[in-house]
């Protein structure tokens, strides 16, 4: 069986070389790179064919060795790394590079407190923007943002966010979901315009790296990863009214604007009640103002009469 070892000595060049030509994940000068294909073609090298069997690609990964370039692939993805070269590591997948793992692309550290963190940096390509990392109310394309997944009451024009999601997808085909339960800091574009990195307060990392041909099929795998909410109930996708901070919050307030929408015939499915449904400065007791809403239990008996499903907020 023809190697790679056996194609890089036909066209003069090291075997790292070889493996770069058919990878696509570094640049090769034009004259090195049709040697490399002279000689495939000679020896009739075909790196899938002697790699693999021509059984489908699916079920768990498999490990192949051709030379010095160890090959992982698990579905359609890939990840190569290449032995006799310094360390890195190369995702791919439909014949194409999605992302890399340079030599520096993990790293432990400590800070003046002793504090212990571990880094994961991949790769960003030319025009590959970043999408995703949950609710955030800063520009949708994430390329240039430092995020924090940590869960904050910031409102809504800072870059703090109530519900963050440490997944990411990019443009060119792939997501990164990073395992971690706690505080995450992304650095997307920022400190190397080529490179997105991750950090944790911990001794250890974990991050997937999933591939579907469309970003659809990519947050369906990555939700066969993490798990899938039940279905909400059918009201749930109904019309919502809440009384959004109104100075004047009492149950009058309440009536006027429900009997609003039936005046202008819009059907509604569920009244929210904002925090000041609760009274001042005593957030979250669970106990009803009674200045505005002396009696809360007729007034939700009235309004469930009407077909209304009732929604609290707690602050």
């Amino acid at each position: 069986m023809t190697t790679i070892k056996d194609v890089a000595e036909r066209a003069g060049v090291a075997p790292s070389t070889v493996s770069y030509v058919l990878s696509g994940s570094r640049k090769i000068s034009e004259d090195t790179s049709q040697a490399v294909q002279r000689a495939i073609d000679e020896l009739g090298y075909h790196p899938r064919a002697s790699a693999r069997t021509a059984e489908p690609d699916r079920g768990p990964g498999k490990t192949v060795r051709d030379g010095s370039v160890i090959e992982l692939t698990a579905g359609e993805l890939a990840l190569r790394v290449d032995t006799a070269t310094p360390w890195r590591l190369d995702f791919t997948a439909a014949g194409r590079l999605l992302t890399s793992i340079g030599e520096r692309g993990t790293g432990y550290a400590t800070d003046a407190d002793d504090r212990h963190f571990m880094i994961g940096q991949l790769t960003l390509g030319v025009h590959e923007l970043i999408y995703g990392l949950g609710e955030r109310f800063t520009p949708f394309v994430k390329n240039g943002q430092t995020v924090d997944i940590w869960q904050a009451d910031g409102g809504t024009s800072s870059e703090q966010a109530y519900k963050n999601i440490p997944f990411h997808l990019t443009n060119r085909g792939y997501g990164v979901f990073v395992n971690h339960p706690g505080k995450v800091s992304y650095e997307i574009g920022t400190e190397a315009v080529g490179q997105v990195q991750f950090s944790v307060e911990d001794q250890s990392l974990e991050y997937f790296v999933i591939y579907a041909p469309t970003p659809k099929e990519i947050l369906d795998r990555y939700t066969a990863l993490t798990g899938r909410p039940a279905l909400p109930p059918a009201w749930s996708f109904g019309l919502w009214l809440s009384t959004s901070f109104t100075t004047d919050d009492d149950e009058a307030t309440v009536n006027r604007f429900v009997q609003g929408m039936t005046d202008r015939e819009i059907p509604l499915s569920v009244f929210h009640f904002d925090c000041f449904w609760m009274r001042e400065h005593q957030w979250s007791d669970f106990v009803w103002d009674p200045d505005v809403f002396p009696a809360p239990e007729g007034m939700l008996t009235r309004l469930k009469a009407q077909g209304l499903r009732i929604c609290a907020w707690i602050n």
